[in-house]
């Protein structure tokens, strides 16, 4: 299933897994609320890291703002619990089951044929609120534009 970064569009809702491998969807474990779900590359990219880091780390400035954090990693239920014990602090990190880019809505003919990462914020009702993608790490998250997008509140749905 591809997804799409553009503000107004509808985000689908992913079938995925969690770090147990139990079956979810995007909008299941966005429960209602807005989020903000950042796509690592794959679990061991630093750069990607970094990006969930800073994320789980400004997760009470994001929760101020009526939103959740959530991650997705292509890799799989094992990377996905690994990536959890790593970060250390409480980002649901999903997954693909089968450690593919495509399952974890990464279709390579959105993204081209890189492997991407990216962050989106989207509304309870999955809107794309904003987005930003890219192929190269350090381009997939701007803490800055999310944080003014966040502070802008088209998120909220009142």
């Amino acid at each position: 299933m591809t997804a799409t970064f553009e503000p107004g569009a509808r985000f689908p809702d992913l079938e995925l897994r969690d770090g147990t491998g139990r079956p979810t969807r995007l909008g299941e474990a966005m429960g209602g609320e807005a989020a903000v779900v950042f796509f690592l590359r794959n679990a061991a990219c630093p750069v990607c890291r970094n990006h969930l880091k800073t994320l789980a780390k400004r997760q009470g400035d994001i929760e101020a703002n009526r939103a959740k954090v959530i991650s997705v990693v292509p890799d799989g239920p094992e990377e996905a619990r690994e990536l959890e014990t790593w970060l250390g602090l409480p980002v649901p990190v999903l997954t693909s089951a089968t450690g593919s880019h495509a399952e974890a809505g990464l279709e390579p003919r959105f993204w081209g044929k890189l492997q991407p990462s990216g962050t989106v914020l989207l509304a309870p009702s999955r809107e794309v609120v904003y987005g930003r993608q890219s192929a190269l790490p350090p381009l997939g998250f701007n803490e800055k534009e999310l944080m003014t997008a966040l502070a802008r509140g088209a998120h909220r749905p009142d």
